[in-house]
């Protein structure tokens, strides 16, 4: 874990405390919701340039006025994608009409179940990245959802302290929790691969390691504030695959990072330079596809 640049100059703990909205990273539950409810990957579904999806407790509507995703597929408005196209591309249209159809207090239950946790007061623009999340809560999520297969475990920071000798702490593990199904979560997993194989960090993998399984999400909140790469790399050895949830912004978020900043330019370049520091079997296996 990194908190800040300089924790002498700087020792909040961004990674820890920090709140930062997520973007579009929140589809990959969003997507993981309606796998386990009836939904399949090639599920298809008609993009249209408009959908209106009803307020929270008779809130006012949230309007998702885009069609992003049919021009990265060339695909002229409206247009049809798979579920698993729609995660991808990262189609906006594609999380409203989820949403729409199930609601979103149930999607935020399950996010919560998975580590991701929804503060009051929320509504459907959750499903888009709306609220806080720290970098911690993003890696704990998604490394449920991947790696632990849909099975929740709580992430620590102390494994042991030690005193002369003697152990006067020492972390108990947590019994998982299933929160979906693993047949639900491997389809989510192999959603999350096309992110990075055809979808909008395909950059991450494009790169001399070669790798390809490998899983994960971009994301960029409104005006690039917050940028996003939250995923998992596998292994042959289960113990060596690790998920790692990479932020970028202005601690003080009046700042934006710039214009042609983006999640899936940005944080697919900077994961793919963490990638190819680690040993050559690693997202080279095959146990996603």
């Amino acid at each position: 874990m990194k908190g800040s640049k300089n924790y002498d100059t700087s020792p909040y703990n961004i990674a820890q405390n920090a709140s930062r909205g997520a973007g579009s990273s929140n589809k990959a539950f969003v997507v993981a919701y309606a796998l386990g409810h009836g939904w399949k990957s090639d599920t298809k579904l008609t993009v249209p340039q408009r959908i209106v999806v009803p307020g929270r407790n008779g809130g006012k509507a949230y309007v998702i006025d885009s069609g992003q995703g049919c021009d990265r597929l060339g695909r002229p408005l409206p247009c049809t994608m798979t579920l698993e196209e729609g995660l991808a591309v990262s189609s906006n249209t594609v999380a409203g009409l989820i949403v729409k159809r199930f609601g979103i207090e149930p999607i935020v239950k399950e996010m919560n179940a998975f580590g991701v946790t929804v503060n009051e007061p929320y509504g459907p623009a959750v499903v888009l990245g709306a609220g806080g999340y720290s970098t911690r809560q993003e890696a704990e999520g998604f490394n449920n959802l991947i790696l632990n297969r849909g099975a929740a475990v709580g992430s620590y920071i102390i494994d042991k302290i030690t005193k002369g000798g003697a152990t006067v702490y020492e972390h108990k593990p947590s019994t998982p929790k299933r929160v979906v199904d693993e047949r639900v979560a491997i389809d989510t997993i192999k959603a999350l691969n096309k992110v990075t194989t055809i979808g909008t960090a395909r950059g991450a993998v494009h790169s001399p390691s070669g790798r390809s399984s490998v899983a994960g999400k971009t994301g960029t909140t409104n005006d690039s504030y917050d940028l996003w790469w939250t995923g998992s790399v596998c292994s042959p050895d289960p113990l060596k695959a690790q998920t790692v949830s990479i932020w970028a912004g202005n601690p003080k978020a009046e700042k934006y990072i710039g214009t042609h900043a983006i999640g899936s330019h940005t944080m697919a370049a900077l994961f793919s330079t963490y990638l190819n520091t680690l040993p050559r079997t690693a997202g080279r296996c095959t146990i996603w596809r």
